[in-house]
């Protein structure tokens, strides 16, 4: 029986100014948007929302470092969640103005990833019980008022990471990186050698299994960290190298309920450009391109569904990637770049993105 705890009731103080109502007015329903956690120049953490042009319409601070967001596909909000092992979930309205916020559970922390269910009435977010050394699915209420945590559930492994929702909404998609950490000893990485990541689905009702997948035993020092999908039902996973992992280990793969996994076999020297690690993976709205990331190696990649190159760009310390309305990957950098896969990116005054991008659908 799932447990019950009440929490903080959203407030509503503002971090920084938003837009105002004069240049929201001028605001186009075509126009598209994309939000990012940051640190701003002078060192506080924050989020941001701009236009493709790169222009920041909204720009609010954070108490800590973000990781990733989230957009509610019936209201517009945008949650975004703490970097692990942080302990907030920051609600802003899709203008980006504040909502609110959370803190975690006693002995949780947050992974930084988590997501709406359809009906935008619940989110869940990936969470470390770190006194048992298990992955944890919270499950949290919200409207307009409130947010409610009103249980949770086992995630099937250790290190919960990303999380996504199948495509009739009944389903979670979990990948457990298979890393267990402890707050006390801030991201050491405790069981290196014994780590077994997977890639889970479970039912959103009762968190009861319905399917796990593994990478074979000689892969088990690949952590499974983050994915995407374009129709809720195939998904595309990016895997991180830990100590001790032959170089040539695959870092992309292909999921899915009738398929299984299935690792991606790229062009040597690209395999080696990404250095082990893949911080970033978005896939086209027709499943047929997928862009990775990797801060590490300074480089972004274009792939087919099959694994061939079809773009290279390196710019430093790239790790965010989204999709825009036309199609297009868009990627962000920790120096402040900003702009479209294929294109010159360009510096953004004042601030350096973090790990993660989403494109948001449309302001009005």
């Amino acid at each position: 029986m799932w447990s019950r705890r009440n929490f903080l009731t959203m407030a509503g103080a503002s971090y920084l100014g938003a837009l105002t109502s004069s240049a929201y007015a001028a605001i186009s329903q075509s126009d598209q948007f994309f939000a990012s956690t940051c640190r701003f120049r002078d060192g506080d953490f924050g989020v941001v929302i701009l236009n493709a042009a790169g222009a920041i319409i909204s720009s609010e601070k954070l108490p800590a470092r973000g990781h990733d967001l989230v957009q509610c596909s019936t209201t517009g909000n945008i949650l975004v969640f703490a970097r692990r092992p942080g302990i907030f979930a920051a609600l802003f309205d899709r203008r980006g103005r504040p909502l609110g916020q959370i803190n975690a559970a006693a002995d949780r922390h947050f992974y930084g990833h988590g997501i709406f269910s359809k009906d935008g009435k619940y989110f869940y977010a990936t969470e470390n019980d770190y006194e048992s050394a298990r992955g944890i699915i919270g499950i949290y209420r919200v409207d307009a008022q409130h947010i409610e945590r009103i249980g949770e559930f086992y995630s099937g492994g250790i290190g919960p990471h990303d999380l996504h929702l199948s495509d009739d909404g009944q389903k979670l998609i979990v990948a457990n990186g298979g890393i267990e950490t402890h707050p006390d000893f801030a991201r050491t990485k405790l069981n290196i050698s014994t780590m077994r990541p997977n890639v889970c689905w479970l039912n959103t009702k009762d968190g009861s299994n319905v399917t796990t997948f593994e990478p074979p035993t000689e892969l088990h020092k690949l952590s499974l960290r983050h994915m995407a999908t374009a129709d809720g039902q195939r998904v595309w996973v990016g895997g991180q190298l830990q100590d001790g992992a032959p170089p040539e280990t695959p870092l992309i793969a292909s999921l899915s309920l009738d398929d299984g996994l299935a690792f991606l076999g790229i062009e040597e020297q690209t395999q080696s450009a990404l250095k082990g690690y893949v911080g970033s993976i978005e896939v086209s709205a027709d499943g047929e391109q997928i862009c990775v990331t990797s801060p590490k190696g300074n480089l972004a990649v274009l792939l087919d569904k099959f694994g061939n190159v079809i773009h290279r760009q390196t710019a430093p310390n790239v790790c965010g990637a989204a999709v825009d309305d036309t199609n297009q990957f868009r990627l962000s950098t920790g120096a402040g770049e900003f702009g479209q896969v294929g294109h010159k990116l360009h510096d953004i005054d004042g601030i350096d993105f973090d790990n993660h991008m989403v494109a948001l659908a449309s302001l009005r």
